[in-house]
C-alpha cells in the first residue's frame, strides 16, 4: 500500500514489521501563518532557536517559519485483517465540505485496498 494525498488531505504510512503490516496516519494540511516572517518577530535571547510573539504572548521555533504548509493528525490507521481508523476527537468534522469528501475518498481507498496488490 502507498501513500495518497488528495488536496489538503493525506494518507502517510509507515511499516509496523516486515510482514507487510502497516499502520499509519492521516494528516490535514493548512497555510502555515509563520512561513517567512521571522522578521515580524523578536529572537529569543535565552534561546535563539526560538521567537516570541508578543501578539499571543508565546514561542516560535525558527523551524516553524521554513515551510509553506503546516500539517496535523486528524486520524491513525493500523491494516491487518480489517482496517482500524481512529480519529482525534472531532478533527475530521471540523474540516470543510471538501475536505471531509477527500477524507472520504482515503477511507474508501483503505477499505478497498487488496494485500497481494502492493498498490493504492
Amino acid at each position: 500500500m502507498k501513500g495518497i494525498i488528495i488536496n489538503n488531505v493525506e494518507l502517510r504510512l509507515y511499516s509496523e514489521n516486515s510482514d507487510k503490516q502497516y499502520a499509519g496516519e492521516i494528516i490535514y494540511w493548512y497555510p502555515n501563518v509563520y512561513y517567512q516572517k521571522e522578521k515580524n518577530f523578536v529572537v529569543d535571547k535565552l534561546n535563539p532557536d526560538y521567537y516570541i510573539d508578543t501578539k499571543y504572548n508565546t514561542r516560535v521555533h525558527k523551524g516553524c517559519f521554513l515551510h509553506p504548509k503546516s500539517c496535523y493528525v486528524i486520524a491513525f490507521v493500523t491494516k491487518g485483517e480489517e482496517p482500524d481508523i481512529v480519529s482525534v476527537g472531532n478533527r475530521p468534522w471540523t474540516l470543510s465540505e471538501q475536505d471531509q469528501k477527500d477524507f472520504e475518498k482515503i477511507i474508501k481507498h483503505i477499505f478497498e485496498y487488496d494485500p497481494d496488490d502492493d498498490e493504492f
